[in-house]
């Protein structure tokens, strides 16, 4: 719930939040796979579902699994980095496993994500 949400944030930021919710998106949402250091459009900004961007991951995903066995937690270093050097940050990772989430924070602590003019 959008606002439950919120006010989970503002309790913890110690700030008060505020929903604004519109029924047109303002940013068309488009789907995208990330494989093996790939992207493939799954579904467009009128949420038409692309088979063939689907079938052309799955085919790449099966290629590339055993040369990229192993890599663990740095799938998404090499996510975060590939994000970063297209400008499609920030982001939001998630993961249903409580240890998933504790390895990647820990994975991804010391990634530096601003330039000097941000900093």
């Amino acid at each position: 719930n959008t606002f439950d949400f919120a006010d989970w944030v503002g309790r913890t930021k110690k700030k008060p939040v505020h929903v604004v919710s519109t029924y047109k998106r303002p940013v068309p949402l488009q789907h995208f796979l990330w494989c093996h250091g790939k992207e493939f459009k799954i579904l467009d900004d009128k949420g038409t579902f692309l088979t063939q961007g689907f079938r052309q991951a799955r085919l790449f995903g099966k290629k590339q699994e055993e040369k990229d066995r192993g890599l663990g937690s740095g799938r998404w270093l090499q996510l975060v980095r590939f994000l970063t050097k297209l400008d499609l940050l920030p982001v939001v990772i998630f993961s249903f496993s409580k240890r998933v989430c504790e390895e990647l924070s820990y994975t991804l602590a010391g990634l530096d994500l601003n330039d000097h003019k941000q900093k």
